[in-house]
């Protein structure tokens, strides 16, 4: 089994989280988890560390960004020791498993993990339940201005209407995970999943935004900033009545004057591979597309 079968792997405490964030760490991802402990989404104890000796080679992270739910973050496997992954994932996964969830899932970024890490997922039983395609935007190009449309903060809306314009936006979804959700969990359930999922990323709820075409509400847009400099488009999208306006490019510019104004000099937007009408108004917006990701999920 070559060194993989050497290898340890133990979670974190407080104490020893220095070593989780020594590998291939920068500071923004030691902030970001660490924001992540603090508001109680994650823990230490969550992430583990493969370790050689006293030399750490691999870590996984969970987080539960809502209830029933565990999302790996921060995996980082060794490049050319499939066998030491193979240990690291299923040891962690072990434990996670007696943590009350139902379902783990993580995203995979095919250019950023070893080759072999695709088939890592699916022998560790994970299936791939959709294909995503990253679009990145460089903020300091400016865009088409739209002014069709007004736009509320959901702070100043009100998080139950919020809620409610989710429920409206994702139905007839194109998005494969979203219409999974309302087909298990209902449209209200699942849309009120999905905000909490929103409010683990970024809470700043005056900077998610309902639009509005006089008094009636057209759709929403929550622009979330990621880290320094980094932000998303992380949820868009038209209510069914008012589509085919052409509305959906009128809610991206206003998430990225907001990200603009947040100092983000970046923006990323990932999408269902099958989503054809929002690549071509990201395509339309300046976006280009960067890389394929899978997201892979695990039910127990």
């Amino acid at each position: 089994m070559g060194r993989g079968c050497t290898l340890t792997v133990t979670a974190c405490s407080t104490e020893s989280m220095d070593r989780f964030f020594s590998i291939d760490c920068d500071s923004s991802f030691r902030r970001g988890v660490e924001r992540l402990i603090a508001d109680g989404i994650s823990r230490p104890q969550w992430c583990f560390i493969a370790s050689d000796g006293e030399t750490a080679v691999g870590r996984v992270g969970y987080l539960q960004p809502c209830i029933g739910e565990l999302r790996i973050f921060g995996l980082a496997l060794p490049q050319h020791d499939r066998d030491a992954g193979t240990k690291l994932l299923e040891e962690s996964l072990g434990i996670m498993k007696h943590s009350g969830t139902a379902r783990v899932t993580c995203q995979l970024h095919t250019d950023e993990l070893p080759p072999y890490s695709e088939l890592l997922c699916s022998q560790v039983g994970m299936r791939v339940v959709q294909e995503k395609v990253r679009f990145m935007r460089d903020c300091s190009v400016s865009g088409a201005i739209h002014q069709r449309l007004r736009f509320v903060s959901v702070r100043e809306a009100g998080y139950e209407l919020f809620i409610r314009t989710v429920r409206d936006v994702t139905r007839d979804t194109l998005d494969r995970t979203d219409a999974a959700s309302v087909t298990e969990l209902g449209e209200e359930q699942a849309a009120t999943q999905y905000s909490e999922e929103l409010s683990s990323i970024d809470n700043a709820r005056e900077h998610w935004y309902l639009a509005y075409q006089g008094n009636e509400v057209t759709g929403l847009v929550v622009p979330q900033v990621l880290e320094p400099g980094v932000g998303a488009i992380n949820y868009i999208g038209v209510v069914p009545e008012q589509r085919g306006r052409g509305y959906v490019g009128d809610l991206l510019y206003h998430g990225i004057g907001v990200l603009q104004a947040r100092g983000c000099s970046q923006v990323i937007a990932d999408i269902d591979s099958q989503n054809r009408p929002l690549e071509n108004a990201l395509v339309k917006g300046g976006f280009l597309a960067e890389k394929r990701i899978l997201l892979f999920e695990l039910c127990w």
